[in-house]
């Protein structure tokens, strides 16, 4: 086995946006609260099995009522749901409020967990609709509105039906739905932001942790040519490459004098001397203040571990912090905006190398 240059590409996938680049969180949301309207979303299905649950986040919420979640056919002469709830679960109003992230049961013929189930092949069109079956509501789903939309899939998108008409939503977002199969499995879906919250933290070398990392894994052995990472250097701030024995494996020292702009805007950092990363092992790419001056990092949260599947990574790819150079504790379910950039992969040549699986969607963002 060799390694064989591939040229750069980002691990875990940067947002190619000027919002997530700032780590900015801007939403856009849909709201329903009048007889008749319905949110809806279109995507692809990642895998072939048979589907299980829908998680999906509710942000302002002035009056709950009984929500349905419904798997639709997509209508291929116009993009849209069919408006046919071939399987679908009614949420309970007491489980909706402000800002909550919401897991059905199991969607089905009849709605009950008795019901047919719905069978699927990866590459499937699939639309989730939500809607008021009986009284109705007043409530806004969360989607996170992209700015530049460059390389996010076409296929993905958000819609809205006003009582009469369905319309597809001119703006192109990142939409705040997971998708469970029926063995507890997620997998990977482009233009989706399944997250149940995100920190903008700041903190410097006084605080606890005074370190932030992205703990991370690669499938194959390959060669890290630098790293990206969204960071509002506002004090002095070291970059750090740390592997599992916490040997300091590259440092880049960031000038808060040598910047375009104060916000938190996307570094691409080349480290003085490639670092070979080894399939399977622990590393950690690491943020630390050298200043009592805060700086500011962005990190995504998950409601379970298993939705980190829907991201590229998958599960080995979550945060980390640490306070004085001491241990390190990990957190599964939350991860930070950052990552590698790899520019040499192994070939595979004459040995049994790793999988692909956890690269999922390297050319778009982490979510999409």
């Amino acid at each position: 086995m060799a390694l064989q240059d591939s040229g750069p590409i980002a691990f875990p996938p940067m947002f190619f946006n000027d919002r997530i680049g700032r780590g900015s969180t801007a939403f856009s949301d849909t709201l329903i609260d009048a007889p008749g309207e319905k949110w809806g979303c279109v995507f692809r299905c990642p895998k072939t099995g048979t589907l299980g649950k829908v998680g999906i986040k509710f942000d302002a919420v002035t009056a709950a009522e009984d929500f349905r979640i419904s798997f639709q056919d997509v209508d291929l002469t116009n993009g849209n749901p069919d408006d046919t709830d071939d399987q679908f679960r009614d949420i309970p109003s007491a489980s909706i409020s402000a800002g909550t992230w919401v897991k059905t049961g199991l969607i089905t013929s009849d709605g009950t967990d008795v019901g047919a189930k719905r069978s699927v092949t990866k590459g499937d069109l699939l639309a989730i609709v939500g809607t008021f079956p009986a009284a109705v509501g007043s409530l806004e789903i969360r989607s996170f509105d992209i700015a530049s939309p460059i390389l996010v899939t076409n296929d993905t998108y958000v819609l809205f039906h006003n009582a009469t008409s369905w319309a597809k939503d001119a703006s192109v977002k990142l939409v705040s739905v997971a998708l469970e199969y029926d063995d507890g499995s997620y997998a990977f879906i482009g233009n989706t932001w399944p997250f149940t919250g995100e920190e903008i933290g700041l903190f410097n070398n006084t605080d606890t942790p005074d370190e932030k990392a992205l703990r991370f894994q690669v499938p194959f052995k390959c060669r890290a040519w630098g790293c990206w990472i969204p960071v509002e250097v506002d004090g002095a701030t070291d970059i750090v490459l740390y592997d599992s024995a916490d040997v300091v494996k590259a440092t880049i020292s960031l000038n808060p004098d040598v910047r375009l702009n104060s916000s938190q805007v996307a570094y691409f950092l080349p480290f003085a001397t490639p670092v070979t990363l080894d399939i399977n092992s622990t590393y950690r790419l690491a943020i630390k203040p050298t200043s009592t001056t805060d700086i500011r990092a962005m990190s995504v949260i998950v409601d379970e571990v298993a939705i980190m599947d829907q991201l590229s990574g998958g599960q080995s790819v979550y945060y980390s912090e640490r306070t004085n150079g001491g241990a390190w504790t990990d957190t599964t379910t939350k991860r930070m905006l950052a990552g590698i950039i790899l520019d040499q992969l192994d070939d595979g040549v004459g040995g049994g190398g790793g999988g692909v699986g956890k690269l999922a969607g390297l050319g778009g963002g982490l979510a999409g």
